[in-house]
């Protein structure tokens, strides 16, 4: 959670600047640099676990990616979602 919250994570588009090897490029969907909120809030790839996260925040609206990181009912909905779509699992296993 703090490595998203500070944007220092394992996510593409931070990776890319220190790794050459890696492109910054969201590899779930190819269309967007992989940055925390390309990957909380805006990836394709992840829209249905992302409705999902919505639905158990009860979120009528787009989603705040400082919301989803501070707010401590979003919490566990969040470890679901970032779960669900298995992009810390080689890092991390299922948080």
């Amino acid at each position: 959670l703090f490595q998203l919250r500070s944007g220092h994570s394992h996510l593409n588009g931070f990776l890319s600047r220190f790794v050459p090897d890696i492109t910054p490029t969201c590899l779930a969907c190819g269309t967007a640099s992989e940055s925390v909120h390309h990957f909380l809030v805006a990836c394709p790839s992840h829209r249905v676990h992302r409705d999902r996260l919505k639905m158990k925040l009860g979120a009528r609206r787009s989603l705040d990616v400082n919301t989803l990181l501070s707010d401590p009912k979003a919490l566990r909905p969040l470890f679901a979602f970032i779960n669900a779509t298995g992009r810390f699992r080689a890092n991390y296993g299922d948080l």
